[in-house]
């Protein structure tokens, strides 16, 4: 996935996309907005997924991502972003679902030099709606290491099993993390994060360096022999 050079020094998903690779460890999080999205959609008549979900994989081009927080990251993200994150379903229980995630190439495939990283087992006792609340994570973003915290993946996935309806994926991350990586280490990333609408907010440590990051997708099932083992070219 390339941005223009220009747009390296962006802010997060400039960096995932352009800047490094993005890799996931171990999450758990949790939004405010999706119970909306649910509430919603609770009319819809929603029926339990009845196809088997275990090994497949599901796509959605970063640059269809809509971002919700901060907003002004829209427009880079549409304009320059390119390749696919791809979510696959490893294996299916009655109330959990283990998903692991990578990234693809600009032409869609899986990417073999990208690791695969696993998620936290997501709630499915809900079905058709999943869930992955309130944990932490970590995504290589220029080479180094940033930590997304209170990170929610939340979702609804149709009857047939082909599609992940209005996913909300939100985190919060120390900004610091940036700097010295996707980020010349002067950058005053909260004056960047606010001119994207966002703000800034107080970290654990009690300094004002943390900001939210919330995104909404849809993610389509893609057929492909995914490869559990990608990595470490």
């Amino acid at each position: 996935m390339l941005l223009r050079p220009a747009l390296c020094t962006s802010f997060l998903l400039v960096g995932m996309t352009a800047c490094g690779g993005i890799g996931l460890a171990p999450i758990n999080g949790g939004t405010d907005g999706y119970a909306t999205v649910l509430d919603q959609a609770a009319g819809a008549g929603a029926q339990p997924v009845d196809a088997v979900l275990t090994g497949r994989t599901y796509s959605t081009p970063i640059a269809d991502l809509t971002v919700l927080e901060p907003a002004g990251l829209q427009v880079l993200l549409t304009d320059a972003s390119q390749g696919e994150l791809l979510f696959h379903v490893a294996d299916e229980q009655a109330a959990e679902l283990d998903i692991v995630m990578t990234l693809s190439t600009s032409g869609g495939d899986q990417d073999p030099c990208q690791a695969v990283y696993t998620l936290p087992g997501a709630d499915w006792s809900t079905n058709p709606e999943f869930s992955i609340q309130d944990g932490t994570t970590e995504i290589d973003v220029a080479g180094q290491p940033l930590a997304l915290h209170h990170m929610d993946l939340d979702g609804r996935i149709s009857t047939d099993g082909d599609l992940w309806e209005s996913a909300i994926l939100t985190a919060v991350i120390d900004t610091r993390d940036l700097l010295g990586g996707s980020l010349p280490q002067d950058t005053d990333v909260c004056a960047l994060v606010e001119q994207l609408g966002g703000t800034c907010q107080t970290c654990t440590d009690g300094v004002d360096a943390c900001a939210t990051l919330q995104l909404e997708m849809d993610a389509t099932r893609v057929d492909m022999d995914f490869d559990m083992a990608a990595g470490g070219c």
